[in-house]
């Protein structure tokens, strides 16, 4: 499972580009994204400075289909995290 929204947008794209040369046909991905488009860089997580950026979901999916991945299912949990299952193709 890959925490997507930890990484800023000018990292987004390329860690997805790895990912999708990393999986053979078929293989699953599993990453977090947040709720909506944005970052925060200061928030407090057990007291550690961690930041949070995401695309809203159709970047995401835009992304995903752009690498030869498609979104087969999305879960929101309480707050702002989206879990997100992918598929490659092929």
């Amino acid at each position: 499972m890959c925490g997507a929204f930890h990484l800023r947008h000018e990292d987004h794209e390329h860690a997805i580009a790895n990912i999708a040369m990393a999986l053979g046909p078929g293989a699953e991905f599993l990453f977090t994204s947040g709720a909506g488009h944005g970052f925060v860089d200061d928030e407090l997580m057990n007291g550690v400075p961690c930041r949070y950026h995401s695309y809203r979901v159709d970047g995401d999916h835009d992304l995903l289909r752009a690498y030869g991945l498609v979104l087969e299912t999305m879960h929101a949990a309480p707050g702002e995290t989206v879990y997100c299952l992918s598929r490659k193709t092929g």
